[in-house]
């Protein structure tokens, strides 16, 4: 390396790729199988019972037929066998409390090619743990342009480790996205009154559209993950990488004019997408410092809705 060329790095400051999260493929099982173990120690009995109270069943179904009993309701009472057999039986009901969850994951290169996507895999593994230890199906699927690597719903340990290791796998980040012909492909594949948590930065996203049919036929939650929090300030000058466009440029991040600035831009970002999915019907949650944070703000959120 010659001396002006060195001198000029030197002018220009440390280079920010080191922030990127990169992960190699080789180590998705391992990592899958760290994962299991991790989560089966962070997913409490309070965390099980928060979700579940949270996230109700898709209704009643008829379990059996019994005597009558004082108190309950003459609505239900069945009037064929009640004639047969000359007094009155009720029919009993129990809720269908298991669950169709699926996660959908932007997989552009503004979040897999920077720390946004290591913030969604940590999610992602608890989700699923979540969703595994109350016996519900669970589902996953990516998208760039369309729909990818989808995985239908089941509820099998084997299916969720499946899931778990797919998570971990590196994606080819994509360059552009298309939420809406990813919403349009995934309502064509699921049932009604499935849970679809969508899981992205929401750049340049297209097809809201799409996305409020998909609400309307389902229950939708988009997890915006935003920027990650600025690089130490005393790095000073720092060469900043767009991943969508592939362009740099060079930031002095210690001026304390910038950070206000980036996170004034931060919130505004987040305030004007907040709007944007809420008059699409859909249900928006920030992505809060943690997994785990970010989870009770998702169970706080629904039950904010239901009273």
């Amino acid at each position: 390396m010659t001396l002006y060329k060195r001198l000029v790095e030197l002018w220009r400051g440390p280079d920010a790729s080191h922030l990127v999260v990169e992960f190699d493929e080789n180590l998705a099982l391992s990592q899958a199988k760290t994962q299991e173990l991790q989560m089966s120690k962070l997913v409490s009995s309070e965390m099980s019972g928060d979700y579940a109270s949270a996230f109700l069943g898709q209704g009643l179904s008829f379990s059996e037929l019994r005597d009558y009993q004082p108190g309950d309701d003459p609505r239900n009472i069945q009037w064929n066998v009640t004639a047969r057999f000359g007094k009155p039986f009720v029919k009993v009901f129990r809720e269908e409390r298991q669950l169709r969850v699926v996660l959908l994951l932007d997989i552009s290169a503004s979040m897999v090619m920077t720390p946004r996507y290591l913030q969604a895999l940590q999610f992602g593994s608890l989700l699923f743990s979540v969703c595994q230890k109350n016996r519900d199906q669970i589902g996953f699927g990516q998208y760039g342009n369309s729909l990818v690597n989808f995985i239908p719903p089941k509820s099998s340990r084997t299916h969720y480790r499946t899931l778990l290791y797919q998570l971990n796998r590196k994606p080819a980040p994509q360059e552009k996205t298309n939420l809406g012909a990813a919403a349009k492909e995934l309502r064509s594949k699921l049932p009604k009154h499935t849970t679809i948590i969508v899981v992205s930065d929401f750049e340049g996203d297209e097809g809201y559209e799409e996305l409020e049919i998909l609400a309307q036929g389902h229950d939708l939650t988009c997890l915006y993950i935003p920027e990650s929090e600025l690089p130490d300030q005393h790095l000073g000058l720092v060469r900043l990488k767009a991943p969508e466009t592939g362009e740099y440029s060079t930031r002095d991040i210690s001026a304390s004019s910038y950070r206000a600035s980036s996170e004034k831009t931060s919130l505004s970002n987040w305030r004007a997408i907040e709007r944007k999915l809420r008059t699409k019907g859909a249900r928006p949650v920030k992505f809060d410092q943690n997994a785990a944070r970010t989870f009770q703000s998702l169970i706080h959120s629904r039950r904010k809705l239901r009273h």
